[in-house]
């Protein structure tokens, strides 16, 4: 079942983590990578906003 746990990771630290052959060949992920991220927050936000992974 694909709910874009991959994508997600992509999108929040620019890092694919599907390293297995078979996983990109059947797109899907088979064998899980590992990617950091750092998650800010804006103290000036509210709600989902105050939440980023950008330095301003």
């Amino acid at each position: 079942i694909d709910h874009g746990k991959t994508s997600l990771v992509r999108s929040l630290t620019n890092i694919w983590t599907d390293r297995h052959s078979e996983s990109i060949k059947r797109n899907m992920t088979i064998k899980l990578g590992y990617a950091d991220a750092i998650i800010r927050i804006c103290n000036k936000c509210s709600g989902y906003d105050r939440f980023t992974i950008n330095k301003k």
